[in-house]
């Protein structure tokens, strides 16, 4: 995006786009803004998007800007998205909402592909800071996805208020990380709504730390709420593993008509969650189940 942060605007795609496809380069000669202009022909601009690092996302903080505009992909696909790159990776690569400026909504997206990374990695997001409020809704993810933080939709959310609302997304696609989850690898002070994971996530390594492997969110801080979702991946942590959430570190934590049934690895495992950090009193669970031959208790480990 060249530096600029599209605050307050609206995009919109207007069509599917498969990068494998030359069919969706058929107007990039004619393009005058920003890299696509350096390239001579289609086959050398497809090229570049699909080997190497791939794609640059959008808002990936150049000039220490992250995208700040709104995002309607008006329920189109983006097929074979393609990106290799350390941090921040994801279609938007950063996205920031300015402290009372204005609230940022992405919305009615699909994605496929293969998505890596060694930092926060996201199908749709790598990070996110909601500095106002961040709204992501209606998102597909398809994609495969690796990074050290990665999720299903976005890798992580940063330390900020008021925080993340997260409606109607689904992830089918495999997740691996250090820090994983179905739909958010690390998560502050985020409530979720009708998210699903139907894809494998998968721990990337084990340390003397706490990392946590979830169907919904791999590792949660602060306030946490996730409501009428579930899993049914295979959730295959190392340290800790759990159906919804893998790991609370503090912060109070609500439930409401979830449920998984996928089966769940690692030292510390349950259907629901792992491991929470928390006191009794910080954690409200209601009508959340789990169907799994190899647990044996919701809730691995609470302290």
């Amino acid at each position: 995006n060249n530096g600029k942060t599209f605050n307050g605007e609206e995009v919109y795609l207007m069509q599917s786009l498969n990068f494998k496809s030359k069919r969706s380069y058929v107007n990039g000669n004619i393009v005058t803004t920003g890299k696509i202009q350096s390239y001579n022909t289609i086959e050398e601009l497809q090229k570049n998007l699909t080997e190497g690092e791939g794609f640059c996302p959008i808002g990936d903080r150049i000039n220490n800007y992250g995208y700040q505009g709104n995002f309607d992909g008006n329920n189109f696909e983006i097929k074979n998205l393609y990106i290799n790159k350390t941090n921040n990776v994801g279609l938007f690569g950063r996205v920031e909402a300015v402290q009372n400026v204005n609230d940022i909504t992405i919305k009615n997206i699909s994605v496929s592909g293969n998505i890596i990374g060694t930092g926060n990695i996201g199908a749709i997001i790598g990070t996110i800071f909601p500095y106002s409020t961040i709204r992501i809704s209606n998102c597909t993810n398809k994609a495969s996805i690796e990074g050290e933080i990665a999720g299903g939709i976005i890798g992580s959310t940063g330390a900020s208020e008021p925080g993340l609302i997260l409606s109607n997304c689904m992830n089918y696609g495999k997740v691996t990380g250090g820090n994983a989850g179905g739909i958010i690898g690390y998560a502050y002070t985020s409530t979720i709504y009708n998210c699903s994971n139907e894809g494998e996530v998968i721990g990337k390594n084990k340390d003397t730390g706490y990392k946590g492997i979830g169907g919904i969110i791999g590792t949660a801080m602060r306030t946490t709420i996730i409501k009428n979702s579930y899993n049914k991946g295979n959730i295959r942590g190392i340290s800790i593993g759990g159906g919804i959430i893998g790991y609370n570190n503090w912060g109070e934590v609500t439930l409401e008509n979830c449920y998984n049934i996928g089966t769940i690895s690692g030292e510390y495992k349950g259907g629901i969650s792992g491991r929470l950090f928390l006191t009794n009193d910080m954690l409200t669970a209601k009508n959340c189940f789990y169907l799994n031959k190899n647990i044996s208790i919701g809730i691995g480990y609470i302290h």
